[in-house]
C-alpha cells in the first residue's frame, strides 16, 4: 500500500490512490462472501444431485438440535 501511495502521489494521481484504497477495502470485506458463493455455485453446477440430500440433512440436523441452537440456523 505504501509503495502504491508513493507512486500515485509522485505521478500526481491522488484519485488513483483513492480508487486503489477503495478496491482494497472492498476486496477485504467481500472476500469471504464471494468465496462462499463461488463454492456454492460450483457445487450446484458440478453436483446438482446432491442438493436434495444436503437439504434433507440440514433439516434433520435442525430438528435434532436444541431449540435455541436450531433457531440460529434458520437465518
Amino acid at each position: 500500500m505504501a509503495s502504491v501511495a508513493v507512486v500515485c502521489l509522485l505521478l500526481g494521481r491522488p484519485l488513483w490512490l483513492l480508487g486503489y484504497a477503495g478496491l482494497t477495502w472492498a476486496g477485504l470485506h467481500l472476500y469471504y462472501r464471494v468465496k462462499k458463493l463461488a463454492v456454492a455455485v460450483h457445487n450446484g453446477v458440478r453436483y446438482p444431485g446432491l442438493k436434495p440430500a444436503m437439504l434433507e440433512f440440514r433439516e434433520t440436523l435442525l430438528r435434532n438440535l436444541p431449540e435455541e441452537q436450531a433457531s440460529l440456523g434458520t437465518d
